[in-house]
């Protein structure tokens, strides 16, 4: 549902409605947001672990990795840096918890 949501708020864009754009965007952040909130509480964090956000860019065929961050805002921003160049490609924002490995 996210992903399809990511590529309405591109739409959105593309066609100059910035306003309904950012709208679905915070819709996003919020969802996220929870999500990282409910996985904190339910899950027990170790010394190492730490989350990542991946920005793809979005092409019919695969996706393509744009960026890694270290918060959703930064990746955000990226994005919205990204669409605002003039790119009418479709990006997302993946989420992703790294864990430490021990050998």
């Amino acid at each position: 549902m996210k992903k399809q949501l990511v590529k309405l708020a591109n739409h959105l864009d593309e066609k100059g409605l910035y306003k309904e754009s950012d709208y679905i965007d915070n819709i996003l952040k919020k969802a996220y947001e929870d999500e990282f909130n409910e996985t904190q509480n339910s899950e027990s964090n170790f010394e190492g672990s730490n989350k990542v956000y991946v920005l793809f860019l979005e092409t019919g065929e695969c996706d393509y990795l744009k960026g890694v961050f270290d918060s959703y805002e930064k990746a955000e921003e990226a994005r919205k840096q990204l669409r605002s160049s003039g790119s009418y490609s479709s990006y997302s924002i993946e989420n992703f918890k790294l864990n430490k490995i021990d050998n």
